[in-house]
């Protein structure tokens, strides 16, 4: 393609080996980002399927500017997903055309922890939730990040438990674990609950048990309790999807509803993060604006 490099690029079939399943978020983002290449394509006369490497190339350097390596890579590995699952010749660029792409992406902005998205902030943002379906939901949600958000001290270290209950060591928790939590592995107890947070597939973290104390004001396991029992909620996925009916979806929030969720609730609280949330789990996520009332998946 002129303007273009060539890149000794070349293609492989794969006949026989094993098609990986993506989880359904993953194949969420798969197809939006196989949409684009296949409209990209039609604008500029070429085959998507099977698609050349030179034109997966093309593509990736037509996009470059305005994605993230990171979003990037997702674009490409879209395209090669698609073109394995159907059984037809993967397009693969070889190292020339990767550095070439790699130059054209947008460099990665720096990590920033976003000012005022832990503890206080996020119980401030609790208190702005209605007391319907998608509210109680947001609100077990935040009282619960806000907790597993603080430093972890020693287990010896007096912590706001409510009189008559333990202290109990806190944790760190990456939002998208909380995001993943099933009804099965809570487990409520007189002093507060423990969680079991299941290990992702597609990171080395290992199971964790996190203890969880309650506490007289903005406590998160009675916000959980009253979430859990107002949506009926007693197996599979915690946080559900609710739809603008005020009806409980079965399917899990996406990974995109933390930033979602902290986005709504800080313009009511009057001012929107300026930075990208803490443990976001996309860059195109975070960039999502407000949902409606009653959505964040």
């Amino acid at each position: 393609m002129s303007g273009l490099p060539a890149p000794a690029s070349h293609a492989r079939r794969v006949i026989g080996e094993p098609v990986p399943t993506p989880a359904p978020e993953t194949r969420r983002l798969y197809a939006n980002d196989w949409a684009r290449f296949t409209a990209w394509c039609r604008a500029v006369g070429v085959d998507p399927l099977p698609a050349t490497p030179d034109t997966l190339a093309a593509f990736l350097l037509a996009v470059a500017p305005g994605l993230s390596r990171g979003a990037l890579g997702r674009h490409r590995a879209a395209v090669v997903a698609t073109h394995r699952e159907r059984r037809q010749p993967i397009p693969v660029l070889d190292d020339a055309a990767l550095a070439a792409v790699r130059a054209a992406s947008r460099p990665a902005a720096p990590f920033r922890r976003a000012a005022g998205l832990e503890g206080d902030r996020l119980a401030a943002m609790a208190e702005q939730c209605a007391r319907d379906l998608a509210g109680l939901r947001d609100r077990a949600l935040l009282l619960l990040a806000a907790r597993l958000s603080e430093p972890p001290v020693s287990p010896e270290a007096e912590v706001d438990a409510a009189p008559g209950h333990r202290a109990t060591r806190r944790h760190r928790v990456p939002r998208i674990r909380l995001l993943e939590l099933d009804a099965e592995h809570i487990r409520f107890t007189a002093d507060g609950m423990q969680l079991h947070l299941r290990s992702r597939v597609d990171t080395p973290a290992p199971d964790q048990a996190v203890d969880v104390a309650r506490t007289t004001t903005a406590c998160p396991v009675r916000a959980l309790e009253d979430w859990l029992r107002a949506s009926d909620t007693w197996f599979g996925p915690v946080f559900r999807k609710v739809d603008q009916w005020g009806n409980v979806e079965h399917g899990r929030l996406g990974p995109d509803a933390w930033p979602r969720i902290v986005g709504r609730y800080s313009v009511k609280l009057g001012r929107r993060p300026g930075v990208r949330a803490t443990n976001a789990v996309s860059e195109t996520s975070a960039r999502a604006g407000p949902l409606p009332s009653h959505e964040a998946g």
